[in-house]
């Protein structure tokens, strides 16, 4: 059975309202690109607004880099947000 864009909806401002929490926390982000690519950083959420939100990414050395990403990536799955130590996924109710 297809699922509404009411409960789209409500997974998505669960999906921001659990972001919220994780606001400066260092974390894995894990983003399919497409073609097989996957593209995996480390970095911490910086800022939200309405629709997507921006993480500050570390790269080797000094270099810090921004990325945005849509919380409709988290909700399909593009966009996966792991934590360092254990890579567990922060949204494992996304899967069931």
């Amino acid at each position: 059975m297809p699922i509404t864009v009411k409960e789209r909806f409500k997974t998505m401002e669960r999906i921001r309202s659990e972001l919220k929490f994780l606001i400066g926390k260092r974390m894995r982000i894990k983003a399919n690109k497409g073609r097989k690519v996957i593209v995996e950083r480390e970095g911490e959420i910086e800022k939200l607004y309405p629709n997507i939100f921006v993480v500050k990414v570390y790269e080797n050395g000094d270099r810090v880099r921004r990325a945005s990403y849509n919380f409709a990536d988290v909700l399909t799955k593009t966009v996966r947000l792991c934590t360092i130590e254990e890579d567990d996924d922060y949204f494992p109710w996304l899967s069931e």
